[in-house]
């Protein structure tokens, strides 16, 4: 599948769906166009398979020229994926050949970074590739705007549901992001499956419009660490470019299940909470957890992020909230408001926040428990007919349903970890 680059990016999709480009950057694409007309060169037929055309049309254009996306062409690449390495290529080389499709060859320069010590990191860029004109024409003729082209086109589900990551690492400096690893074939692995396709399989049945889900999968983490159980991470992720777990709240709050308006059920300091119960500890909370004296809310969740996603003692604060806090005031958060002054006035507060981080306790751990409550919920919901979508530590739910998807995401908490836990219902209700 091609990605956008991150400056621009492509994937492979079937007729009828797709995603919104952010103005930063290029958006991924997955298409399934055919034209009937167009034969390549040495007899091979681009009509039927060309599922990468959708990707090349679905975002807007740029200065009149196709969006910039881009893909691996290694064929290990493929593995897996909609369409086999040959087709693609084949199915490629004849567009560029027609001149349909332009092509920037990537590179990768394997010594880019020498840390010392031995230690070397590369750097590189995937190929990339952009409709030309003529690309962009011939879709026009066939009433297939570029940039709005979502209608055409439709990603399937993914064939695998359940994906499980390597812990990241580090080389030198530079932080490596822990890659794919093979799934075990095995009963406990089919069951977590099954949980999701049964999730899907409602979904299919449920008109979704202002927002694009294809498909999800549950995402394992740690896979490749000593005593790893399947109970690190697990989240459940909508899977393809634009789809609704992309947008902003607002934008979430505009979608509709079957015509009817929505509303996001939200759960308040979701790990905290989690920390609580898995600590034995009832949370006392008020109306809002991060309502801490002398602290502005944003400080206090900032730290809290940060604390839960280094899983250790924060030192300091991490350089993009450096940088947004210097954007919101003008002025340096590390001098209005000391790391480890804000992070005793907190332990002192929630003490449980000593443990962040300890064995079962980091954040694959809480974010294995969220994963369940929420799985839990989705599941009790479809029973009565109610249609759910997760954005990790929320539900999108029916407006008419929130009442029952509030009871059913309490209920669920109170059975996998005993405690209560604070929601906010946000939208028509």
């Amino acid at each position: 599948m091609l990605e956008p680059d991150p400056t621009d990016r492509l994937h492979t999709r079937h007729p009828r769906t797709l995603p919104k480009r952010r103005k930063d950057q290029p958006q991924p694409i997955t298409g399934g166009l055919t034209f009937k007309a167009i034969t390549a060169p040495h007899g091979a037929n681009i009509a039927g398979d060309l599922t990468i055309l959708g990707d090349l049309l679905v975002h807007p254009p740029s200065d009149g020229q196709g969006a910039l996306v881009y893909r691996s062409t290694q064929a290990n690449s493929f593995s897996g994926g909609p369409v086999a390495y040959r087709p693609f290529k084949a199915a490629l080389e004849a567009l560029i050949t027609l001149g349909l499709v332009e092509k920037i060859t990537g590179f990768y320069d394997p010594r880019r970074f020498d840390w010392g010590d031995g230690v070397v990191s590369g750097q590189g860029r995937a190929s990339r590739f952009r409709a030309t004109t003529s690309l962009l024409g011939i879709a026009a003729d066939h009433g297939v705007i570029v940039g709005a082209a979502r209608d055409h086109f439709r990603q399937p589900p993914p064939n695998r549901v359940i994906v499980l990551k390597a812990k990241s690492g580090r080389v030198g400096r530079v932080k490596v992001r822990g890659g794919r690893l093979v799934v075990p074939d095995r009963p406990e692995v089919w069951l977590l499956g099954d949980q999701v396709r049964q999730i899907d399989a409602f979904l299919r049945g449920v008109e979704i419009t202002g927002g694009s889900h294809q498909g999800f999968v549950r995402q394992f983490e740690h896979g490749d660490q000593p005593g790893f159980n399947w109970d690190k991470g697990g989240r459940l992720y909508s899977t393809g470019p634009g789809n609704y777990q992309t947008l902003s709240k607002a934008s979430r709050l505009a979608m509709r299940f079957d015509g009817e308006q929505v509303v996001e059920i939200d759960i308040k300091a979701s790990y905290l909470t989690i920390l609580h119960g898995k600590l034995g500890v009832r949370p006392e909370f008020e109306a809002d957890p991060y309502d801490i004296e002398g602290v502005p809310r944003e400080v206090v969740k900032g730290w809290l992020v940060a604390t839960f996603g280094a899983e250790k003692s924060l030192q300091r604060w991490p350089q993009e909230q450096v940088r947004d806090y210097a954007t919101r005031t003008g002025r340096r958060l590390g001098q209005d408001y000391p790391v480890r002054a804000v992070g005793e006035r907190l332990l002192g507060r929630y003490p449980v926040l000593g443990s962040a981080g300890e064995e079962g306790l980091g954040w694959p751990d809480l974010m294995f428990t969220e994963s369940e409550v929420v799985i839990r919920t989705m599941l009790a919901l479809l029973k009565d007919g109610t249609p759910s979508l997760p954005v990790h530590d929320s539900l999108i739910v029916p407006a008419s349903r929130s009442r029952p998807a509030v009871d059913a995401l309490r209920e669920s908490f109170k059975q996998v970890l005993g405690v209560e836990v604070l929601v906010e219902v946000t939208g028509v209700h």
